[in-house]
């Protein structure tokens, strides 16, 4: 492991890999939305962000019903730890969030000498944002805003390497209706072969949830999940 090493997911680490991946200066991606959808429980955020360790916020994409929209990403990762200790003062702010979906992002790819932060010497990556849109008013502290309340609908422009390629909620770059029907006549193609996946997922089952059982059944010196005791 090295500091080009970027861990996805990250949920079950014990002390000491938090130890080894802040030694090396790896990145822990942080797909929280997916953990969520997939009953993998809850990264430890708070012990990795004591340990230094670069964080990053990603996506499993539509295969886990993840989103693609990075707010849904964003504000998840902002109210999930707010439940795993009692002490608020732990709890991961909006100014932390943000910084892992730019910075800690760019430095998961080794490129936060270019882009993450806007910056002399920086590539121009922005995304301006209409503060008169109801996800800023009132407006308060901008950070929370965006975290809690943005869920792109706000945005007016986005520029990559300088290039203008949103503009008023449009895509400049792509005919986006062309696209969205290529894809969909490619999905009638794809049916019958997602048919036959699922019908081999369903043999592969009950030996799955076996295995899933065994090892859920072991124990461990480490606990992801938040349970509700009865009585």
């Amino acid at each position: 492991m090295t500091h080009r090493t970027a861990i996805a997911h990250g949920i079950w680490l014990t002390d000491r890999d938090v130890e080894l991946i802040a030694e090396a200066g790896a990145t822990v991606i942080h797909n929280v939305v997916s953990n969520h959808r997939l009953c993998s429980g809850i990264a430890p955020i708070r012990q990795l962000m004591d340990a230094g360790v670069n964080i990053a916020l990603g996506s499993d994409g539509m295969s886990s019903n993840d989103s693609f929209n990075m707010f849904d990403v964003l504000k998840m990762a902002g109210q999930v730890h707010s439940v795993t200790h009692p002490d608020y003062s732990r709890y991961p702010r909006a100014k932390d969030v943000l910084k892992w979906a730019t910075y800690g992002g760019a430095r998961s790819a080794l490129l936060q000498d270019q882009v993450g932060a806007i910056a002399p010497g920086m590539k121009a990556y922005l995304v301006l944002y209409d503060l008169n849109s109801t996800s800023f008013i009132p407006r308060g502290d901008l950070p929370i805003h965006l975290v809690y309340a943005e869920h792109g609908q706000s945005i007016g422009k986005v520029f990559i390497n300088g290039k203008l390629v949103v503009a008023d909620g449009t895509v400049l770059t792509v005919d986006e209706s062309a696209l969205l029907a290529e894809i969909q006549d490619l999905l009638r193609e794809y049916e019958a072969e997602r048919a036959e996946i699922y019908r081999q997922a369903e043999r592969l089952l009950p030996a799955i949830e076996a295995i899933y059982q065994k090892a859920m059944a072991q124990p461990l010196p480490i606990e992801r999940f938040t349970r509700i005791e009865k009585g």
